[in-house]
Protein backbone atom coordinates (compact mmCIF):
# COMPACT_ATOMS: atom_id res chain seq x y z
CA UNK A 1 0.00 0.00 0.00
CA UNK A 2 1.41 3.41 -0.94
CA UNK A 3 0.80 6.60 1.04
CA UNK A 4 -0.50 9.46 -1.12
CA UNK A 5 1.36 12.02 1.00
CA UNK A 6 4.83 10.67 1.80
CA UNK A 7 4.80 8.09 -1.04
CA UNK A 8 6.14 5.41 1.28
CA UNK A 9 5.17 1.85 0.42
CA UNK A 10 3.98 -0.16 3.42
CA UNK A 11 2.94 -3.75 3.96
CA UNK A 12 -0.28 -4.23 5.86
CA UNK A 13 -3.95 -3.41 5.82
CA UNK A 14 -6.14 -0.38 6.08
CA UNK A 15 -5.84 -0.24 9.89
CA UNK A 16 -2.08 0.22 9.68
CA UNK A 17 -2.55 2.94 7.06
CA UNK A 18 -5.08 4.74 9.29
CA UNK A 19 -2.55 4.81 12.13
CA UNK A 20 0.17 5.91 9.68
CA UNK A 21 -1.96 8.86 8.54
CA UNK A 22 -3.22 9.68 12.05
CA UNK A 23 0.38 9.89 13.32
CA UNK A 24 -0.56 7.62 16.22
CA UNK A 25 1.94 5.01 17.38
CA UNK A 26 0.63 1.50 16.82
CA UNK A 27 2.84 -1.57 16.77
CA UNK A 28 5.64 -0.79 14.28
CA UNK A 29 3.74 1.65 12.05
CA UNK A 30 5.89 4.36 10.49
CA UNK A 31 4.22 7.76 11.04
CA UNK A 32 3.56 9.98 8.04
CA UNK A 33 5.38 13.30 8.31
CA UNK A 34 3.62 14.89 5.33
CA UNK A 35 -0.06 14.23 6.03
CA UNK A 36 -2.25 17.39 6.16
CA UNK A 37 -3.86 18.27 9.49
CA UNK A 38 -7.43 17.67 8.26
CA UNK A 39 -6.59 14.16 7.04
CA UNK A 40 -4.75 13.42 10.28
CA UNK A 41 -7.77 14.54 12.33
CA UNK A 42 -10.14 12.51 10.15
CA UNK A 43 -8.10 9.34 10.66
CA UNK A 44 -7.99 9.92 14.43
CA UNK A 45 -11.79 10.24 14.46
CA UNK A 46 -12.17 6.98 12.51
CA UNK A 47 -9.86 5.20 14.96
CA UNK A 48 -11.79 6.61 17.92
CA UNK A 49 -15.15 5.51 16.49
CA UNK A 50 -13.81 2.00 15.93
CA UNK A 51 -12.54 1.85 19.54
CA UNK A 52 -15.91 3.05 20.86
CA UNK A 53 -17.70 0.36 18.84
CA UNK A 54 -15.38 -2.31 20.26
CA UNK A 55 -16.04 -1.10 23.82
CA UNK A 56 -19.81 -1.10 23.23
CA UNK A 57 -19.66 -4.64 21.86
CA UNK A 58 -17.62 -5.78 24.88
CA UNK A 59 -20.11 -4.18 27.31
CA UNK A 60 -23.03 -5.89 25.58
CA UNK A 61 -21.23 -9.24 25.65
CA UNK A 62 -20.58 -8.83 29.39
CA UNK A 63 -24.27 -8.17 30.00
CA UNK A 64 -25.26 -11.25 27.97
CA UNK A 65 -22.90 -13.45 30.02
CA UNK A 66 -25.26 -13.18 32.97
CA UNK A 67 -25.68 -11.60 36.37
CA UNK A 68 -23.00 -13.71 38.11
CA UNK A 69 -20.32 -11.75 36.26
CA UNK A 70 -19.74 -8.09 36.73
CA UNK A 71 -17.52 -6.28 34.29
CA UNK A 72 -15.62 -3.14 35.15
CA UNK A 73 -14.84 -1.04 32.15
CA UNK A 74 -11.82 1.11 32.50
CA UNK A 75 -10.94 3.20 29.50
CA UNK A 76 -7.21 3.65 29.45
CA UNK A 77 -5.32 5.61 26.90
CA UNK A 78 -2.65 3.43 25.48
CA UNK A 79 -0.20 4.66 22.89
CA UNK A 80 -2.73 3.94 20.16
CA UNK A 81 -6.24 3.60 21.54
CA UNK A 82 -8.45 2.98 24.49
CA UNK A 83 -9.17 -0.53 25.60
CA UNK A 84 -11.39 -2.39 28.04
CA UNK A 85 -10.46 -4.37 31.13
CA UNK A 86 -12.77 -6.99 32.60
CA UNK A 87 -12.27 -7.61 36.30
CA UNK A 88 -13.36 -10.74 38.18
CA UNK A 89 -16.76 -11.79 39.37
CA UNK A 90 -19.40 -9.59 40.93
CA UNK A 91 -18.47 -10.82 44.42
CA UNK A 92 -14.76 -10.04 43.89
CA UNK A 93 -15.67 -6.59 42.58
CA UNK A 94 -17.85 -5.86 45.62
CA UNK A 95 -15.03 -6.94 47.96
CA UNK A 96 -12.53 -4.74 46.14
CA UNK A 97 -14.85 -1.74 46.41
CA UNK A 98 -15.27 -2.17 50.17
Amino acid sequence: MECNFCHGVYIGGITRMKYHLANVKYQNVVLCQQVPADVKQGMRELISKKDEAKEKKAREAAIRRGSHFHALFVSCFCSHSSFVHFVGSHKETQQAAA
